[in-house]
């Protein structure tokens, strides 16, 4: 099941090329993000300094709920219960994903990374797991892929009977890349059902 979520994306990604609608929906409280800091498949990592939660629109589906960067220019579109934000700036393009789908099987972290994994294998480049983190509470595994140009970043785990996952693409040039992707990740809720 989780294959389906993760293969999603993309079509979410082309509904937003296709889609200039946006998505104004209240907020749901902050979470606590924390990044990692070594590469590992099973440890979590140490806790770090906050970042201020990014403010912008919401983008949700039943699990999981993330606030956008506060910059106008974000479109958003929904396919099944992939919501994505793309952010075309003169110096590239962002996107940002939420997913989720009902947990039917195993729910084991562990598994779910390799499962994930093998959905993106075929991505030039392919997303590897790296340091687990916490996301508002939950403990989920981290995929990391970059190439010249673009940087990806997938967060996922399962919670209360979903399993979800937050993708992040942004270009490589953008010097503030990484700190849009934590004030977004500090954003998330993730909410029992």
């Amino acid at each position: 099941m989780v294959s389906r979520v993760v293969r999603s994306l993309p079509a979410a990604a082309l509904a937003l090329a296709l889609a200039g609608c946006s998505d104004d929906e209240p907020s749901g409280g902050p979470g606590v993000a924390t990044p990692p800091t070594t590469p590992s498949t099973t440890s979590a990592a140490p806790a770090t300094p906050s970042v201020t939660p990014a403010s912008g629109q919401e983008i949700s589906n039943d699990t999981v709920s993330m606030r956008l960067t506060d910059d106008p220019d974000w479109q958003v579109a929904r396919f099944s219960t992939t919501v994505t934000g793309g952010l075309l700036r003169e110096d590239g393009s962002m996107s940002a994903s939420v997913s989720d789908i009902r947990s039917t099987g195993d729910d084991e972290l562990d598994s779910l990374a390799a499962a994930a994994e093998k959905t993106w294998s075929d991505d030039d480049p392919a997303p590897l797991r790296v340091a687990n983190r916490e996301i508002d509470g939950v403990d989920c595994y981290v995929l990391e892929a970059s190439n010249d140009d673009r940087r990806r970043y997938i967060v996922g785990g399962d919670h209360d009977g979903f399993t979800f996952s937050i993708d992040f693409k942004v270009p490589v040039a953008w010097t503030d890349g990484d700190q849009l992707i934590e004030e977004m990740l500090a954003s998330v809720d993730i909410r029992d059902h």
